[in-house]
């Protein structure tokens, strides 16, 4: 294996649609509430592993299932993206090893960027010019209707049963005019991140229930620690112009009951709720978070909370793994993130998720699809959930008691908001228009106007 780095519940107030939009409440929510089986022992992994040395302290990776079919492929070089950072990267490298050992195909790793935004981008230039490489590509549940025409469809590959492994609703995201183009992989809902120790040491009893309260408690215990550290900040978020932004958007105007910037066919931006939320985000710049947020994202905000300079951070579940050898280990918990105040005011989280597909110029199809077939298997879901705390994308894997000991954030409900992908592949250019504006305004910028601008340019793209 070699690392090739690619360049490149519904409260008053709030409208059914963006609930329910996609079902994904089944992810953290209900449906994984509700699956409280026994889970299976898992000694790295479910079943028997080969015992293939592990990597970064890692337990070896699950053998895999269906190695005997995939020898037919041996001396073959599968090409696949991974996650670029983090253990999320580490747990798919040495579940890349384990696969490499058990049926001579060759993976070649490609190391994804940090930003959601440039990922896609690289792999909309490599597909659009017909590229037959990467074979295999991790595939954000907003980017379906973009990809599609680039991709294999699964359900030409991967039988009944293995697709009724995953949640159908998450099923239905990846299916496009009755083509399966993704199989899902793990998701996820936007968390707070908050300091126990720092909440008792200042006097809170429980993290925050609204953001006015996050914004004062931050304050309280950011000036408190910068006596001794200068480096600290009340709060940390992914305010980068890219994909995550809109995601911390997305949750700050949800949660004033704002709307989701596009409702329906509606842009819906333009409102007193929308605004006075991201009046409210402008203002932590510089004061409860650092000026350098705006170049944040996920790796940014999870090294400074693990390192013991934030108080509270915004993060999707993966970022429990700071409680295996971080400065901050043992030393935090996860809830649901703050509501905003007024009529409808409500936690909102966004719904996040990525799936795995398969370029269909791929001169390694066949391989490819034994390599997907491992990697989101349940064995190598578990294996991930355990170690990198990715929130599984199969119910009888979340349900497992070493998953919900490892994501204790499956327990909590929360209030699940899509983003506006109904616009299908004008998507990504809508985000874009999202993101850079509330970027600007993070930077400074008059939020009034910047909003209106930002409705007028959605209104001049979706029509």
């Amino acid at each position: 294996m070699n690392d090739t780095v690619r360049h490149g519940a519904i409260p008053a107030g709030i409208d059914r649609r963006h609930f329910l939009r996609f079902g994904v409440m089944g992810l953290g929510g209900a449906a994984l509430l509700a699956a409280c089986g026994e889970g299976k022992g898992i000694g790295g992994g479910i079943g028997a592993s080969s015992g293939t040395a592990s990597a970064a302290g890692l337990p070896a990776a699950p053998a895999a299932h269906n190695a005997a079919t995939a020898k037919k492929y041996a001396g073959t070089t599968v090409a696949t993206d991974i996650p670029g950072f983090g253990t999320e990267m580490s747990t798919t490298q040495q579940l890349a090893k384990q696969f490499e050992a058990e049926t001579g195909i060759k993976i070649k790793t490609v190391p994804l960027p940090k930003s959601t935004s440039d990922a896609y981008a690289a792999d909309q230039r490599l597909l659009a010019a017909n590229q037959a490489s990467p074979d295999v590509l991790l595939v954000d549940l907003i980017y379906p209707p973009a990809l599609a025409q680039y991709l294999l469809d699964l359900k030409d590959h991967l039988t009944e049963a293995e697709i009724a492994l995953s949640y159908p609703n998450l099923i239905a995201v990846n299916t496009i005019d009755s083509r399966l183009v993704a199989y899902p992989w793990y998701g996820g809902f936007g968390r707070l991140y908050y300091r126990t120790d720092l909440l008792e040491k200042y006097g809170f009893s429980k993290p925050p229930a609204t953001w006015p309260e996050l914004t004062s408690m931050a304050t309280k215990i950011q000036a408190g620690e910068q006596k001794a550290n200068k480096a600290f900040a009340g709060y940390v978020f992914q305010g980068n112009a890219y994909e995550g932004l809109t995601c911390n958007a997305l949750e700050w105007v949800a949660s004033y009951n704002g709307g989701t910037f596009i409702d329906g066919p509606t842009v819906s931006v333009d409102n007193p709720k929308a605004i006075a939320a991201l009046k409210l985000a402008q203002s932590w710049v510089g004061k409860i978070s650092p000026t350098g947020v705006t170049t944040f994202t996920e790796d940014e905000t999870h090294s400074a909370f693990g390192a013991g300079n934030a108080a509270f951070m915004r993060n999707w579940e993966y970022a429990e793994d700071l409680q295996k050898g971080s400065n901050v280990a043992g030393k935090f918990a996860v809830a649901p993130l703050p509501a905003g105040t007024g009529p409808g005011a409500t936690t909102a989280a966004a719904a996040g998720g990525w799936a795995v597909a398969i370029n269909k110029n791929s001169q390694n199809a066949e391989a490819a699809v034994e390599w997907l077939r491992y990697l989101t298997s349940p064995e190598a879901q578990a294996y991930r959930a355990i170690n990198s705390a990715d929130v599984p994308a199969q119910p009888a894997v979340a349900a497992m008691a070493e998953v919900q000991a490892a994501l204790p954030a499956l327990k909590q409900k929360v209030v699940p908001f899509a983003r506006p992908t109904q616009v299908g592949a004008q998507y990504n250019e809508a985000s874009t228009i999202i993101f850079q504006a509330v970027n600007a305004m993070l930077r400074g910028s008059d939020v009034e106007s910047g909003v209106k601008k930002m409705a007028g340019d959605l209104r001049e793209l979706i029509g």
